[in-house]
């Protein structure tokens, strides 16, 4: 069902996604309890269905998803940054800067570069914070 929900998401049938994911979460009752050799695994079926509910516009939803992956996994940039995306596409400023700030800060290059561009953050590219998070850029 994981396996299903990640082919949806590329396919972009993210409703779809989201279904499979909830039911490998439900056949699978111990996700939270992989512990630390697993903690990624743990975290990537809510990291993306997150992502698909993100897709969806469904921005809570997903921030609690990401918030989900985080209690496994605390340093996953992908759901840090899902976060950042969800706060952007909401036009909470201040809450996306703070999680790009996190993300950047763990991974610098890769996440500055997507921010640039990814459109979740539009609105607040004449902000002073997110010009100078970007680099002045």
């Amino acid at each position: 069902w994981y396996q299903r929900g990640l082919v949806l998401n590329v396919l972009e049938r993210y409703e779809e996604a989201v279904r499979s994911f909830e039911q490998a979460i439900s056949l699978e009752p111990n996700w939270q309890n992989w512990g630390t050799a697993y903690q990624s695994l743990a975290s990537w079926v809510w990291y993306d269905r997150g992502y698909a509910l993100h897709q969806l516009q469904q921005e809570e939803e997903a921030i609690a998803n990401f918030d989900r992956a985080l209690a496994h996994h605390p340093h996953d940039a992908d759901a840090i940054y899902g976060k950042a995306l969800c706060y952007g596409a909401q036009g909470k400023v201040e809450e996306a800067i703070a999680q790009l700030k996190q993300v950047i800060a763990l991974k610098e290059g890769a996440y500055r570069d997507l921010a640039k561009i990814d459109r979740e953050f539009d609105a607040m590219r004449e902000n002073p914070q997110f010009l100078e998070l970007m680099g002045g850029t």
